[in-house]
C-alpha cells in the first residue's frame, strides 16, 4: 500500500485448500517508518462449515522490538456469504 507522504507498506500472501473444506495460510507484513519497524508473520486456518458459513482464525507474530513485550496477536473469523454474485448456469435451449 502506497499513501502519499508515508512509509511503503506491503503485505505477501499465501494461502492453499485442503479436501476443499480447510484453508491454510501465511503472511508477511512490513511496516516502516521513521521510528520502527513492525514487520510481521501471519498464521491463518479457515474452516468452510457450510456454504455459507466460515470460521477462521488468526495469530500475528511481531518481529521486532515489540516482540519481547506482547506474545502477538489473536484474531478470530466468522463470516456469511451471501451469495449474490454467484455465477448462474444458464441452459441453452435451441428449439
Amino acid at each position: 500500500k502506497y499513501t502519499a507522504n508515508a512509509p511503503l507498506n506491503m503485505d505477501l500472501n499465501a494461502s492453499f485448500l485442503l479436501m476443499n473444506r480447510i484453508w491454510l495460510g501465511a503472511s508477511y507484513r512490513t511496516n516502516r517508518n521513521a521510528v520502527t519497524s513492525k514487520n510481521a508473520l501471519v498464521f491463518m486456518v479457515e474452516l468452510n462449515l457450510t456454504d455459507n458459513w466460515r470460521l477462521g482464525y488468526s495469530y500475528d507474530s511481531y518481529m521486532n522490538e515489540l516482540k519481547t513485550h506482547t506474545q502477538g496477536s489473536h484474531e478470530i473469523m466468522i463470516s456469511y456469504d451471501l451469495n449474490l454474485f454467484s455465477p448462474r448456469s444458464l441452459t441453452p435451449r435451441y428449439f
